[in-house]
């Protein structure tokens, strides 16, 4: 894993460093060193990286595509299909292509990671 990988991993897993210290699995409560995250990675740089590793094979990136038949299947049942999109036979949600600029861009938005929205 390089440092840009590694540092897009662990901003996903802590939010960019908005979670509390106490629940991350960097900090001193779980990270076995009974330090927290800074001197981890300094000095234990391996176990930090090991750490962030697991946390990614337990936590694999959700596209917007998968969301969505994720979210219509708890309200419709397994029955529900995604309509591909008609114009494109991309394997993504029709969607009102006229609100995008293109349909790259379009593709683009329902292959990304999906990202929660916080709640206020």
């Amino acid at each position: 894993m390089d440092a840009l990988e590694y540092f897009k991993i662990k901003n996903r897993m802590t939010k960019n460093c908005r979670i509390d210290c106490d629940e991350c699995l960097l900090g001193s409560k779980y990270n076995g060193r009974n330090i927290n995250c800074f001197p981890l990675e300094s000095f234990y740089s391996d176990e930090a990286i090991k750490i962030v590793e697991k946390w990614e094979k337990e936590h694999p990136i959700m596209t917007n595509t998968e969301k969505y038949e994720q979210m219509m299947k708890n309200l419709l049942g397994d029955d529900f299909e995604i309509e591909i999109c008609p114009t494109k036979s991309h394997d993504v949600p029709s969607c009102a292509c006229e609100k995008m600029n293109n349909c790259n861009e379009c593709v683009k938005f329902w292959n990304s990671e999906y990202i929660e929205k916080e709640k206020e």
